[in-house]
């Protein structure tokens, strides 16, 4: 189960902590307000959901494992509603202060990434913000790997087509950071993770972001967009 916060296969590991702790200090830094209502898109059984609502926020998870989601709800947290459902068949009445797509968009294969962004963007009050962590297919490491013939079949852009798609889908960038520079497996444990950790904290990969394996983007909800979901 690759959402499974106890799972060493998964993030119970170094390499999966490393990654949280980024996701969230990265997510911490455009939080702005307390109590927010913050939906947590592909969620899975609460990594990010339930630090955040230990910080008082307010977490909806919609997923479509019914068992992450019955993972997550056994817990019992005061501040998390978890839903069991398809994300791009999801409407709410109460829009969002924020919304996290974090590791899931690049499994959302029946829709283009600027369509999706434009589903979240209905979803989100005024200014709301965006925050979206995907693989960065215009970096060094997914150009070797596609000459290696391992480059996969996700819903996965450059960070220039994340960026161009989210302003077709009515955002403005907030921010953005890379991440992952380290020459690890994703559930990797190895003790050298947080030696290369410090090493890219010291060097300021996070902010050569073109480039970046990976990247986390910030942004915010602007006018309406002419984008919509095709099915």
């Amino acid at each position: 189960m690759h959402y499974d916060k106890h799972d060493p296969t998964a993030y119970s590991n170094a390499m999966g902590r490393y990654r949280t702790r980024n996701q969230l200090r990265f997510i911490g830094q455009h939080l702005h307000g307390e109590s927010l209502r913050i939906l947590d898109i592909g969620g899975g059984n609460g990594r990010l959901a339930v630090p955040l609502a230990d910080r008082g926020h307010q977490l909806t998870v919609v997923d479509e494992s019914e068992l992450a989601v019955r993972l997550l709800s056994e817990e019992n947290h005061p501040r998390i509603r978890c839903v069991h459902s398809d994300i791009t068949t999801y409407r709410t009445d109460n829009p969002f202060d924020m919304a996290l797509a974090v590791d899931c968009v690049k499994y959302m294969t029946r829709a283009t990434s600027a369509e999706l962004f434009a589903h979240f963007h209905t979803l989100l009050a005024p200014k709301g913000m965006f925050i979206l962590v995907e693989i960065n297919t215009g970096s060094w490491r997914y150009r070797v790997t596609k000459m290696l013939k391992r480059a996969c079949t996700y819903n996965i852009d450059s960070y220039r087509g994340y960026v161009t798609a989210l302003g077709r889908a009515g955002f403005e960038i907030a921010g953005a950071r890379g991440s992952r520079w380290m020459p690890f497996t994703f559930n990797s444990n190895s003790p050298f993770v947080g030696v290369f950790s410090r090493i890219e904290d010291a060097l300021k990969l996070d902010r050569w972001v073109r480039q970046s394996p990976w990247v986390l983007i910030a942004a915010r909800k602007g006018g309406n967009s002419g984008v919509r979901l095709a099915y």
